[in-house]
């Protein structure tokens, strides 16, 4: 099944290019359950932390677009499953965001390790077990240049919150999407007038404190 905002284009993602990406996902779960097997026939199996996660999607044909690079849920949001039966129950579903710049300092924390001063990204770690409600309130991406053959135009920077998801290049912003209301971010609001008084300065002023950060 096509994704609602998939496009067929001429040398785009075919359905043949898709079913060879799932084919991929189902060979590395193949491999994740071997390793999952011979953690659980040691002595380890308890207090063995196990991160799953991508380091970033691709558009397979969704806007008519392929490969990753852009400020897409398609591009940029990716599983994250954290199994360590030691301090956390099974079956947890959590809604807060998580970057790859939190794992380092999130790993520290599972292990009852505080994070050097000044280590970038949060520990999520109380979160993740539930003991905490903190999270992140948004997830900075950048990208410095152009890319040739998958329809990266120019370097842009972007934030992405629960709600909202704004990228902009260097002089112009590019899109601005409401995910709650608009999942597969067909509607760019940056010419939407309502959307420019209100919602884009607060995520101007983010983007400007990630890069100053």
């Amino acid at each position: 099944r096509l994704r609602g905002n998939y496009e067929e284009v001429d040398k785009g993602p075919t359905r043949k290019d898709i079913a060879a990406y799932y084919a991929a996902c189902t060979a590395v779960d193949d491999q994740i359950g071997r390793l999952r097997k011979a953690i659980a026939q040691s002595s380890q199996a308890e207090d063995t932390a196990m991160f799953f996660f991508s380091d970033h999607g691709d558009m397979l044909g969704s806007h008519g677009l392929r490969l990753k690079r852009k400020p897409y849920e398609e591009s940029i949001r990716v599983p994250g499953i954290v199994h360590y039966p030691k301090v956390m129950k099974q079956g947890r579903v959590s809604e807060n965001l998580f970057s790859h710049i939190d794992i380092p300092a999130t790993t520290l924390g599972l292990c009852s390790i505080t994070p050097p001063s000044g280590f970038q990204g949060l520990d999520l770690s109380k979160a993740i077990t539930g003991k905490s409600s903190k999270t992140r309130k948004d997830a900075f991406f950048q990208i410095f240049g152009p890319y040739a053959g998958d329809a990266t135009i120019a370097g842009w920077r972007g934030v992405r919150t629960d709600r909202y998801m704004f990228a902009t290049y260097i002089d112009k912003p590019w899109v601005l999407f409401d995910l709650e209301t608009d999942p597969f971010q067909r509607n760019n609001l940056i010419g939407d007038a309502s959307a420019r008084s209100y919602v884009l300065p607060q995520l101007e002023k983010r983007l400007a404190d990630y890069m100053k950060a």
